[in-house]
């Protein structure tokens, strides 16, 4: 009896884990299109710029000799 018992309830477990295992995750949110982000610029003054937009904001500071950059947006719009 004890045997048939413990059989039931592990059948039990195995088949509410495969339950559990084929739900459908909810779906993702589709990514943001960033061909319609639109950038803002900021002069500081001295050849500094800030770059505002959505997700953070970018600084540049231009030079005679090249072009420091500070990025703190998303990787695809950068």
């Amino acid at each position: 009896m004890i045997r048939t018992g413990l059989t039931t309830l592990a059948t039990a477990f195995a088949l509410s884990g495969l339950a559990l295992a084929q739900q459908q995750a909810p779906a993702a949110p589709p990514p943001p299109d960033f061909s319609k982000v639109e950038i803002k610029t900021t002069d500081l003054g001295d050849r500094v710029y800030m770059l505002e937009g959505p997700g953070g904001n970018i600084t540049v500071a231009l030079a005679k000799d090249g072009i420091i950059m500070v990025d703190s947006e998303f990787r695809a719009a950068a």
